[in-house]
């Protein structure tokens, strides 16, 4: 069947404007589709034109502003496509009616300035929005086990642990004015096995390129983490370094040697992380950290005159056994430091940045990935 194209005509609507053709078009035109524009509303033969083209008959039907945008189904239509016979209505609206709509073919980078449809904004704010709009966190792997926070920065990736409260069976080293005595208790490897409560544990745990990277630091709290500006306090445990050949000029507040750990049989983070856990509390304390580093987070504690019941092995072990809770009550030494502290200095040490600032870094983000062909 042939379908007239030519132009029906409109009588005025009770608002002024044009409104609608008269029935008798309307029975005529079988492919007519509904289209408006502010109060203006109409069915026209649209169907199988170019949008452009329906545009300019629409122009003279229904008053269509020209920097109004073709809307159908909700999505902002290509006009230089051709609207479907299956489109029920098309709408006009002013760009800003249109969230998330990118009126314009092209978006300047320049500078520090994203610039597009006459308007400009701050290239850090452009990615920003653009990452918020963006589906994260589909990995192949969930989220490890005891993870607060992961916070990833190009190559970085910055792991923040809480284990919970929990009495502990470690193996400790027995020591005598300094030096080591075997006892009924202590196993063949010279350490003695002691029940030891610790509060929560706070892991910071890098990631540069998928690799775990040396930096592992440890601190405690008596309650769980809230926050990213939560403070965090020193541990009284040997192995955790704290000497000034830590503290001095790296900026790090603690240090867990991570030489001897072996993660060749990990597949995945959560692999590594588990592996580091099992590295601290299942090897043996022992004054490493003491006589490489200049101070253990033990040593420390002993010296700045602890509680008696956590700043000495065996009342520790005592007051544990008695009540594995009594560690959420101590004082413990302020650390100065957040859980946005340690994020925000690994970014400072590897050079990463919570968003690009300017085109050139988004130049070489580009050129890194090796997307642009």
């Amino acid at each position: 069947m042939k379908i007239k194209t030519h132009e029906p005509k409109v009588k005025p609507s009770d608002e002024g404007g044009p409104s609608s053709p008269p029935e008798e078009a309307t029975q005529v035109l079988s492919k007519n589709i509904t289209c408006s524009y502010g109060i203006h509303r109409g069915s026209f033969p649209i169907a199988g034109m170019k949008g452009k083209d329906a545009r300019a008959v629409l122009k003279k039907l229904i008053k269509v502003d020209d920097k109004a945008a073709m809307v159908i189904n909700g999505e902002v239509f290509d006009e230089n496509e051709v609207i479907s016979e299956s489109v029920k209505m098309v709408s006009f609206v002013k760009p800003s009616a249109v969230k998330g709509a990118a009126f314009g073919d092209t978006i300047t980078i320049e500078d520090a300035h994203v610039k597009m449809s006459g308007k400009q904004c701050q290239v850090d704010k452009f990615c920003d929005v653009v990452s918020k709009n963006t589906v994260s966190g589909m990995s192949e792997t969930p989220i490890p086990d005891n993870v607060k926070w992961i916070v990833r920065a190009g190559k970085l990736e910055v792991c923040i642990l809480e284990l919970k409260p929990e009495l502990r069976r470690v193996k400790w080293v027995k020591e005598v004015a300094g030096r080591a005595r075997r006892s009924a208790k202590q196993d063949e490897d010279g350490y003695e096995f002691r029940k030891l409560a610790t509060p929560y544990v706070v892991m910071s745990v890098p990631f540069f390129g998928g690799q775990l990277h040396p930096n592992v630091e440890l601190f405690y709290r008596n309650t769980p983490l809230s926050k990213l500006d939560d403070k965090l306090y020193h541990c009284n445990l040997l192995n955790v370094s704290m000497g000034k050949r830590v503290t001095g000029n790296s900026g790090f507040k603690t240090w867990v040697c991570t030489q001897y750990l072996d993660t060749s049989g990990c597949t995945a983070p959560a692999d590594v992380l588990s592996e580091i856990i099992s590295h601290i509390f299942g090897g043996g304390f022992n004054r490493s950290s003491d006589n490489s580093e200049g101070a253990s987070g033990f040593s420390t504690y002993e010296a700045a005159n602890g509680d008696p019941r956590t700043r000495n092995v065996e009342k520790w072990e005592e007051a544990s056994e008695k009540n594995p809770r009594f560690v959420l009550d101590m004082d413990w030494i302020d650390a100065k430091a957040t859980p946005r502290d340690l994020i925000e200095f690994r970014m400072k040490q590897f050079g990463a940045a919570s968003a690009p600032t300017t085109s050139k870094a988004i130049g070489n983000i580009l050129m890194a990935s090796k997307f642009l062909v």
